[in-house]
């Protein structure tokens, strides 16, 4: 059996060890089985929303607390909050981080001053938290799973309306509505750029 070498908390026993402050996020582990994966080797990279933030999604959400969110959500929310790999914000760029969450999505972090910005919405509010598997960076808002396919988003834009229609006419429509597709035993994400 693997153990860690670092005197540091395992990622997993780091959150569950802070229950004031991510409770919330320790139950969504708990509840999609992601804890015992944030107790191994890893390293991970983990964007940790607090308490504050997991119920600022629910009321933006319009739900009552996690346990109104299907089990399928459960599982895309958290793991759109890690990646499978180690990164220190020193790291960090403007544009994508080099590895892909494990939903296969792209983070983009960018800067404000000093502070760093990720995937346009979410602050760290404290950062390189090093546990003996990676890095925890803290967020002040939970990053939502991209659910939506780009002719989606584009088409619910009255400005674009124009730009859909033509997106419609030439049955472009159906390859941009396609958000995963197969590949090998896994599905892969696709990735589309519109110049709209």
């Amino acid at each position: 059996m693997w153990k860690a070498k670092s005197q540091e908390q395992l990622a997993g026993d780091y959150i569950a060890n802070n229950p004031d402050e991510y409770s919330e996020f320790d139950k969504l582990m708990n509840e999609t089985g992601m804890k015992s994966l944030l107790n191994v080797r890893g390293p991970f990279t983990v964007f940790l929303p607090n308490n504050d933030a997991m119920l600022a999604y629910y009321k933006l959400k319009n739900v009552n607390s996690l346990d109104d969110f299907s089990d399928s959500f459960k599982s895309d929310l958290i793991r759109n909050h890690i990646i499978n790999n180690g990164i220190p914000t020193g790291d960090f760029g403007l544009g994508a981080l080099r590895e892909t969450n494990a939903l296969g999505d792209y983070v983009v972090t960018e800067f404000d001053g000093s502070e760093i910005i990720v995937n346009k919405f979410s602050r760290i509010i404290d950062r390189d938290i090093n546990t003996a598997n990676g890095y925890i960076h803290e967020i002040d808002k939970v990053m939502d799973p991209v659910t939506k396919d780009i002719y989606s988003l584009v088409s619910s834009d009255p400005s674009y309306k124009i730009f859909s229609d033509g997106l419609n006419i030439s049955g472009l429509k159906d390859t941009l509505q396609i958000i995963d597709f197969p590949y090998g035993n896994k599905t892969a994400r696709t990735r589309f750029t519109l110049l709209a």
